[in-house]
């Protein structure tokens, strides 16, 4: 027990610093642009000074989330696990620790990515990481969890605070597994979609409904409830 508390706060230090890191290097384009503002409005009465440093400064938030989105989507592409099939690993495992700093990474662009779902910038970011989104596909969820194990089909839309997970944890081990998305779908807000689901095309998943793990919806079905199931 006493080497797991260290483990404990080993580990949560270097996610205080990988928190640094990420949040803090996208902040410089946003510094420089205001330190600008300050130079060239220092000659400006009380007034005019005040409206340009505002909007060097909202303009300044807006390039550290962009740069977020950007920095974190290229660290998770470089060590996500590539996953095309369900997988096993020990929970004592290099591939372990790569899901979990990734899933850091996800959960630290949230302050931004929560604001710019859907988007096509959240699109990009999303495809960065890792997941395979068709044409005219929508994100409005900043819950994708795993995005790199994820595939949506073109004209799908994941609804708002809608998840997808694909992990999970059995028997005391990590378990990875794609969660695939057809052409055409909608997934309602605020539904969970667990690992290893396959969703054909044309299907609608209700609002708030549970697809548990390793659930295979036909073309053209609607899903609802808890756990999900056929509705018509």
């Amino acid at each position: 027990m006493k080497a797991f508390d260290i483990i404990q706060v080993i580990g949560t230090l270097i996610t205080i610093l990988l928190a640094v890191v990420v949040w803090g290097l996208p902040l410089a384009p946003g510094i420089m642009l205001f330190d600008e503002a300050v130079a060239f409005s220092a000659s400006e009465g009380v007034l005019v000074r005040a409206i340009i440093l505002g909007l060097a400064i909202s303009s300044g938030l807006l390039l550290w989330g962009i740069g977020l989105l950007l920095f974190s989507g290229i660290l998770q592409f470089a060590i996500h696990p590539r996953i095309d099939k369900e997988m096993t690993y020990p929970l004592a495992s290099f591939m372990t620790i790569r899901w979990a700093i990734t899933g850091l990474l996800h959960r630290l662009t949230a302050p931004m990515l929560q604001h710019l779902v859907p988007s096509f910038i959240a699109n990009w970011y999303y495809r960065i990481c890792g997941c395979k989104l068709g044409m005219g596909a929508q994100i409005n969820s900043q819950v994708v969890n795993d995005a790199y194990a994820v595939k949506i089909g073109a004209d799908s839309v994941i609804g708002g605070n809608a998840i997808i997970n694909c992990h999970l944890v059995e028997d005391g081990k990590l378990v990875l597994a794609p969660v695939t998305i057809g052409e055409r779908v909608t997934i309602g807000g605020g539904s969970s979609i667990l690992p290893g689901t396959v969703i054909g095309d044309d299907v609608i998943v209700a609002y708030n409904a549970v697809v548990i793990k390793r659930t295979t919806i036909p073309n053209g079905e609607v899903w609802g409830g808890l756990p999900a199931k056929k509705i018509r």
